[in-house]
């Protein structure tokens, strides 16, 4: 993309704030991003960008308190003493720990927590880390309240993830979430289903956001 001004640029990226990776257009002077707007090119996203990605791109990269290096504890634990160590002896200290722990106990006796359903972890990373170090024993963090639960029943039940046509289908039934706030990029196109005539039910002891559009008594 071409320049705006003097030390500022529009880049496009991918924000991997959900499954939905909608597509972002980053404004970045000198280096930082200083604004985001949604990639009206992008066939699905179609340039939509909620808070969450727009935090995710300027909050967090930004923060003051962010890690950056490794820190390593130089104290008790809970008294708070770090030092920062480089990524090589991070990384070579804990394979050392791995191959004790391993060598002695066996590669069953050590369980790996890798990270949720919405980045490489699950499919790649973390599964293909376990089997190489011969360990079963893997879970996913927050995946008992996050998407990771719902697309392991769809594994299980259709062999594969599904793809919802939301937009397409003639009646949603939303049961115990309000999308309309942690869901936002699936909950437009529920109310553009909806505009095309589609029922939609939701069951929920609140009245939320997504309540209000719902067709109930």
């Amino acid at each position: 993309m071409g320049s705006h001004n003097k030390g500022q640029e529009v880049k496009k990226s991918t924000c991997h704030g959900c499954t939905r990776r909608c597509d972002l257009m980053i404004t970045v002077k000198d280096g930082d991003p200083v604004s985001v707007m949604g990639d009206q090119s992008q066939p699905l996203s179609k340039g939509f960008v909620c808070v969450r990605g727009k935090a995710m791109a300027l909050e967090l990269t930004l923060d003051k308190k962010r890690l950056t290096k490794p820190l390593k504890r130089i104290g008790e634990r809970g008294e708070g003493k770090w030092e920062e160590i480089s990524w090589e002896q991070a990384i070579t200290e804990i394979a050392e720990k791995l191959q004790k722990i391993v060598a002695e106990s066996g590669p069953e006796s050590v369980s790996v927590c890798v990270d949720c359903m919405i980045t490489t972890a699950l499919s790649i990373c973390g599964p293909r880390f376990c089997r190489n170090l011969g360990t079963p024993n893997w879970f996913l963090i927050g995946g008992q309240s996050c998407y990771a639960n719902s697309a392991w029943m769809e594994v299980l039940t259709y062999g594969q993830d599904s793809i919802c046509d939301r937009v397409n289908t003639k009646c949603t039934v939303i049961w115990g979430c309000n999308p309309a706030n942690s869901k936002p990029e699936f909950f437009r196109y529920i109310k553009e289903g909806k505009k095309k005539g589609a029922k939609v039910i939701a069951v929920d002891p609140y009245y939320t956001e997504t309540v209000k559009i719902t067709d109930g008594p």
